[in-house]
This record gives structure tokens, C-alpha cells and sequence, in this order.
């Protein structure tokens, strides 16, 4: 007879084995506890046997049980199948569909990449987190799940980019000051290895983004950027502790989005800043290393970036006077009101914490 099994509102594998009053608990985290089954009270006492072995649980059952061992064996058997089959498909873990909270973040960075000016912004802003089936908003960034599977993903990413002033001691003087962009396009991201815990994983990122300029009085189409990337992911054992990762990958963009930063119209020409106007092709390439932790409701996330633009087509603009570019940052979010609904959110063995 096939050992009977249910699992409880806690993620615990409960086993009856046949022709014995008892049951065998299994928890997600290999914890083991073995119960006493009092069929007439139909209550359930428990008593702790291993943290680590499951072999001594077999031996402790068997010894134990005073029903026919060859069954204890199949009932074991058929019970660890049924309990290694339910943590490969992930266990859930339940979070608020929303949160609100404050944040702030220090940035340390160039005026625009390319020049050798650098500019420090602190920046106070509101935080709102919303887990939904096909749009999120997390600590890392807006999120709209176009297509989800263990070893790959399809989603809208987004990306932002600082205002530019044309300061009297930068390469832009007397030119306009340049608005603020946001990116926004699909990004394929591809599981290229993971090891068995959970805790590293490596990435392939393909992001395709269209570039706008935003202004008080209107939005400017400012060109396609490409970049691909691979990131190194490395995490705790526990979800939503703390991550670290490594990326490094190419840069690319059309000549609409390296005019936007780099081209110098006939009538900013001056002795020292002759006309130029960029192609398309290759901006560079970037590593990119990013630290985080959490700690209940407060959330802490550190960056540091550089961008190496030797062998950039725009090298050649007089708007440039650096082919290295660094950007430093740091920032805090607190939690102070969520929702009393809660959203599943799966973690998979084979798919790492998002």
C-alpha cells in the first residue's frame, strides 16, 4: 500500500505509513521530525529527531515502528520521492501586495560619460513597492513580466539618466542643457548556470531600450541604446537577506543617442569646438558590482561603476575630454505601511530570489 501524504498551510510533508499509528513530518529545510499518530484522538504529537541526517531518521523509525519493516522501508522511500519532488518545485514564501515607505540615496558621478567633471547628488524620494502577477516595483527597479520560466525571463526594463548642465568649466559651455533621460524597452534575461543551493547563479541580460528626453513642457525620442551584459549572482541562503553581484558586458547605441550627448551643431562652434556629429556603434563596455542587504522593514544597497570608453565611436567629439567614467552610490529604504494582503512570491531551486 502507497504511504498516504498531504502538505499543511506551513509547507510540511506529512507521511502515513501504512498499517502503523505513525507519520513522518518533513519540513523544507531537511528538517525531520517524527510524530505519533493517536488515530482515536486524532491529534498529533511530535518529537525531534534530526537536523541533519536523514539516515538517522530511517534508523530511528525503523527501530521504533512495530510494524512490518520491509513496509517502514517503502513508505520511507516512497515518502522522500514525494518530499524531494515538492522542494524542487519551490516553496512560497508570502509578502505584502504592496508597501510604502522613504528612501534616500548619494550619488557621486560625471556631468555625462565622456567628461572629466563630476557632480554629487542627494537625493531624498518615496518608496512604493507593488508585487502584481505582471508588473512590480522593488528595491531594484520597475518590473513588467512579459514571459517568466526557470531559465528565462522577458521583461520591460527601465533605466534613467542624470540631468546635464553646461557649466562654464565643462566641455558644453554656452550649449543647452541637456534634460534628463529615461530608458525603457524589453530586456531577455537568460540563466546560464546555477549551483544546486540556490546561492549563485550567472546571468545573460539583453536589454533594448528606446531613450527619451523628459522636460516640464515636453518628451524627446533621444535614440535606441543595446547593452548586453552578464552578471555573477551570489545571495544568502535565506530569501531577501542580502545579494551581491557582478556584471560586466559592451555598450552600444545609434547616432541619435550619441548626438544627444556628443554632437555640436554649427551654431556652438567655436575655435576650440568644431561641428561633429557621432555614428552609430559601440559607447564602451562597463563593470558594474552592486551590494545589498535587508534587515526587517530597513533595506540598504550600495554601487560602484565604470565605464571604459577607449575605442568609443563618439571618442573623437569635442564634447570629450575622458575615456573613463566612474559613478559611486549608496541608499537606504525604510517600510512604515503595507498591506494586509498577501501575494505569493516562488522561489525556486532552480531559479534565483528576483
Amino acid at each position: 500500500m502507497f504511504p498516504r501524504y498531504h502538505q499543511d498551510m506551513r509547507g510540511c510533508l506529512w507521511i502515513h505509513i501504512p498499517e502503523s499509528q505513525h507519520m513522518l513530518v518533513f519540513q523544507h529545510d531537511i528538517r525531520l521530525y517524527l510524530a505519533r499518530h493517536h488515530l482515536a484522538k486524532q491529534t498529533i504529537t511530535h518529537r525531534y529527531v534530526s537536523s541533519i541526517d536523514p539516515l538517522l531518521c530511517t534508523i530511528y523509525t525503523t527501530m521504533t515502528h512495530r510494524c512490518h519493516p520491509r513496509k517502514i522501508v517503502r513508505g520511507l522511500t516512497a515518502g522522500l520521492i514525494v518530499f524531494l519532488l515538492s522542494i524542487t518545485t519551490g516553496h512560497a514564501q508570502e509578502l505584502p501586495l504592496w508597501e510604502v515607505g522613504i528612501g534616500a540615496g548619494v550619488l557621486h558621478l560625471p556631468l555625462y560619460r565622456g567628461v572629466d567633471q563630476n557632480r554629487n547628488f542627494a537625493i531624498p524620494f518615496p518608496i512604493i513597492i507593488y508585487r502584481g502577477n505582471r508588473f512590480s516595483i522593488d528595491e531594484e527597479g520597475a518590473h513588467g513580466y512579459l514571459f517568466r520560466s526557470q531559465d528565462v525571463r522577458l521583461e520591460l526594463s527601465l533605466a534613467g539618466g542624470v540631468p546635464v548642465a553646461s557649466n562654464s568649466d565643462s566641455p558644453r559651455v554656452n550649449m543647452p542643457d541637456l534634460d534628463p533621460t529615461v530608458e525603457l524597452g524589453p530586456s531577455m534575461e537568460i540563466r546560464l548556470w546555477h549551483d544546486s543551493n540556490r546561492q549563485r547563479s550567472l546571468w545573460l541580460n539583453l536589454p533594448l531600450r528606446t531613450a527619451i528626453s523628459v522636460s516640464l513642457d515636453k518628451l524627446g525620442l533621444q535614440g535606441v541604446t543595446f547593452s548586453p551584459y552578464v552578471e555573477y549572482i551570489v545571495e544568502s541562503a535565506e530569501p531577501d537577506k542580502w545579494k551581491a553581484g557582478l556584471a560586466w558586458g559592451p555598450l552600444f547605441a545609434d547616432n541619435t543617442y550619441h548626438d544627444y550627448f556628443y554632437a555640436v551643431d554649427s551654431a556652438y562652434v567655436t575655435p576650440s569646438r568644431p561641428e561633429y556629429h557621432a555614428s552609430s556603434g559601440y559607447s564602451g563596455n562597463r563593470v558594474t558590482l552592486t551590494l545589498q542587504k535587508k534587515n526587517g522593514d530597513l533595506w540598504l544597497g550600495a554601487f560602484v561603476r565604470y565605464d571604459d570608453l577607449n575605442h568609443a565611436v563618439f571618442t573623437d567629439s569635442p564634447l570629450v575630454n575622458s575615456h573613463n567614467y566612474l559613478a559611486i552610490g549608496a541608499g537606504f529604504t525604510y517600510i512604515f505601511s503595507k498591506s494586509d494582503t498577501l501575494v505569493e512570491r516562488r522561489d525556486s531551486v532552480l531559479s534565483p530570489s528576483i
